[in-house]
């Protein structure tokens, strides 16, 4: 599984680290723009 705070610095680090391929066990890179946008709301950053 993948585990990401909700923090945008967390989800980044994600990212670069090729986390969520990995741990989904899919090819390819993952469009997280969704989870960007909720995090974006979540903490106010909008």
């Amino acid at each position: 599984g993948a585990w990401v705070h909700p923090d945008v610095g967390c989800l980044r680090l994600a990212e670069r680290r090729r986390a969520f391929p990995r741990a989904l066990r899919c090819a390819g890179a993952l469009d997280t723009a969704a989870v960007h946008a909720f995090l974006a709301e979540f903490s106010g950053d909008v």
